[in-house]
């Protein structure tokens, strides 16, 4: 089981914003998954992958049984669900030192203990990927620490801890949405911080993924499942796979 807990803060002027988000997945040993992905009081998704159904849901609706387009899109969403950790790490890796700190034992497993802190010499920025991505070309990162547990046989993160801020230049309100607040004026600059942690447990047990009840799950529809998509990807990346509107409900 992989969990992760976040804490994102960012200001621009006399504007705050701030996310928290919480992840939990579960995988048994046929691929079969459950996630749940909460942020803060408003948003919240679960999807559960199993008999080659998908069933994801928003928080507190029914789930929407349907098949997916293939498989493509149920790795994609998996990924999805997981990404906290590959997102900070891509936003911030060019600033990250790494020093092997010692070898040790988790759970019975051989691990290696690495400190994470602050680059004195940054790498490139890589070239943004679209409009919305521009901004993280232009951060600079003030501190970075924390610490990684990694599996020595496969280097699997089994626990992260995370802590960095940095500055950087908010994007004009004119692009799409990235999460932060608009560009208040042209001299503005934004400060973030994050504190994050990960922990997997429970390595090599047996995970039972299941069907939700059948009283509390529907057949997909498009309207539903197009604003459930809307919510799951806010902003971020789409999903491959995602359904338009002129597509025909899944049914059975």
């Amino acid at each position: 089981m992989v969990s992760c807990r976040s804490t994102t803060s960012s200001k621009v002027s006399r504007l705050e914003h701030q996310v928290q988000q919480e992840v939990t997945l579960r995988i048994d040993g046929q691929g079969n998954f459950s996630a749940v992905k909460n942020t803060g009081p408003q948003y919240g998704q679960e999807v559960i992958w199993t008999d080659g159904w998908l069933y994801p849901r928003l928080r507190y609706a029914p789930f929407l049984r349907r098949r997916p387009r293939n498989r493509s899109e149920v790795r994609a969403i998996e990924d999805r669900m997981y990404g906290l950790l590959p997102g900070y790490v891509g936003l911030l890796g060019r600033f990250i030192s790494v020093t092997r700190v010692k070898e040790a034992q988790l759970a019975g497993r051989k691990v290696v203990k690495i400190r994470l802190g602050l680059l004195n010499n940054a790498a490139p920025a890589p070239p943004a990927r679209g409009q919305a991505d521009r901004w993280r070309r232009f951060i600079a990162a003030r501190s970075i620490s924390g610490t990684a547990l990694l599996c020595a046989k496969t280097g699997v993160p089994l626990e992260v801890e995370l802590k960095a801020s940095w500055s950087f230049h908010p994007p004009d309100e004119s692009r799409p949405r990235t999460g932060i607040p608009a560009k208040v004026d042209q001299r503005a600059v934004g400060q973030m911080k994050i504190g994050f942690r990960q922990q997997i447990a429970d390595i090599g047990a047996k995970a039972s993924i299941k069907p939700p009840d059948p009283a509390n799950t529907r057949v997909s529809s498009r309207r539903v499942r197009l604003e459930l998509e809307r919510q799951m990807l806010t902003g971020e990346r789409p999903v491959a796979g995602r359904v338009d509107e002129d597509e025909d409900d899944d049914g059975e």
